[in-house]
């Protein structure tokens, strides 16, 4: 069963490109029955994004599979647009329909306003939950202070003045455009948040609609303008935002690398260090992408049948046959805390949280106590090689017979042409009472 959701803006040619490669590669599937069906759900998802010309506002979620119930199997196919915006993209292939983005969107999360004033610009836009969204973006150009025009400088600063008024008084009228309901009688969110510079932010404050000024949670002062002086506004303002998840995971994030900043032993970040520190209970906060892009597999060795445990992406599990996987992400969601570790997912949608994807690869914890994971990470990197060297060792053997000569006994073996010395033995044969020498090798 395919889940695709497309946020707004995306390209639809990009979605289908997605699509041929995962056509690609289902051909490596090994099970008919599973490449056919899903070969089948690809082809229909292809035809149904052949519909749309672009994203809609709030984006596409498209639901394409083999449905099975009561009844005999039979083959669905979806494609709407959700009633709140998309925030990511998302491509699961699984064996069964994921709506947690669908259904996280239907919740009941406080939607808190923006309003990013400078100069030369000024940015509308709303957070809920993880979602954040720009309503509106407004340029505009005012005149700058200046000590020129001799009798006419007052009639120039008069100017200035009027034009700063009626720029901070239409910034006001749509403020009360996007986040007044309809009859102006109620706030359409939770809360509202005034960033900008010098003393534009309190001007504006006082010249909001009294519905807008009972909601006025924060005024911050920023040092950019437009979307990164909005990431600043909604990080100044995280004491007034408890009831948002992108804050928290901000904060949460924040601090991991404030730690790893001072290079403390209470952190750990990477695949394999992260497990290992898992595994001996260190982790006192487990911090993971949300869309991690790593399965939990058993695999086992088609000559020997033995089977291991290994943590790949999906695009290194040809080598063995699979006998079980499931996402990394939802397996530690289940056992995280047999461990006695808390789990905190997080997202790509702030500035910390698109560093600890790219940079830290979307897994990491804050520990109890000071844990050597490099150590524990060699340790099992070793066992799993030696274990992977164990079924080489077996295959040679099957194929060979145990009485064909070893690799590694072989390694010391003089090369092709050369007379290899009889062995002489360490007392002379001639005289028993003669001291043992050492035998040289010669005929090279």
């Amino acid at each position: 069963m395919i889940t695709l959701l497309l946020p707004r803006g995306f390209d639809i040619s990009r979605a289908a490109k997605k699509l041929c490669e995962e056509a690609g590669t289902s051909a490596n599937i090994k099970k008919t029955a599973n490449r056919q069906s899903v070969q089948q759900a690809i082809a229909s998802a292809q035809a149904k994004l052949k519909l749309f010309k672009q994203t809609p506002p709030n984006g596409l979620a498209l639901f394409v599979g083999n449905a099975t119930g009561k009844s005999r199997p039979r083959l669905v196919s979806m494609a709407f647009e959700p009633p709140q915006p998309v925030s990511r993209f998302r491509y699961l292939c699984d064996k069964r329909f994921h709506v947690e983005d669908l259904r996280l969107l239907l919740s009941d999360q406080p939607s808190y306003g923006f309003i990013v004033i400078c100069g030369d610009s000024c940015v509308f836009a709303s957070l809920a939950g993880t979602t954040r969204r720009v309503l509106q973006k407004l340029s505009v150009e005012l005149p700058n202070r200046h000590g020129r025009g001799g009798q006419s400088a007052p009639r120039f600063q008069r100017l200035r003045l009027e034009k700063r008024a009626a720029y901070v008084r239409k910034v006001a009228e749509l403020a009360s455009f996007h986040f007044l309901a309809d009859g102006a009688a109620s706030a359409s969110v939770a809360g509202l948040v005034i960033a900008g510079v010098a003393e534009l932010k309190d001007e504006l404050a006082s010249s909001l609609h009294p519905v807008l000024k009972a909601k006025l949670c924060k005024t911050v002062a920023v040092a950019a303008a437009g979307e990164a002086g909005l990431s600043q506004a909604i990080e100044l303002s995280s004491d007034a935002l408890s009831g948002v998840r992108l804050v928290a995971e901000q904060r949460l994030l924040g601090k991991f690398f404030e730690e790893l900043a001072q290079g403390s032993s209470l952190v750990c970040f990477g695949r394999a260090e992260t497990l290992a520190a898992l595994e001996a209970g260190a982790i006192a906060t487990l911090i993971v992408h949300d869309e991690l892009a790593v399965v939990r597999a058993t695999l086992r060795h088609p000559q020997t049948n033995n089977e291991r445990v290994a943590h790949l992406s999906p695009e290194d599990l040809a080598d063995d046959e699979v006998v079980d996987q499931m996402p990394l992400v939802e397996w530690l969601v289940q056992h995280h805390r047999r461990h006695g570790a808390a789990i905190e997912l997080v997202s790509a949608a702030s500035e910390l949280g698109s560093r600890f994807v790219r940079g830290i690869g979307g897994i990491g914890g804050l520990l109890r106590y000071a844990f050597d994971v490099t150590a524990a990470a060699e340790a099992e990197a070793e066992a799993e090689a030696e274990a992977k060297g164990v079924a080489e060792a077996s295959v040679i053997e099957a194929e060979v017979g145990p009485d064909a000569p070893r690799p590694e006994l072989l390694a010391g073996a003089a090369p092709v042409g050369l007379r290899v010395p009889r062995p002489v033995p360490l007392t002379s044969t001639l005289n028993p009472k003669a001291m043992p020498f050492v035998p040289r090798e010669t005929g090279y």
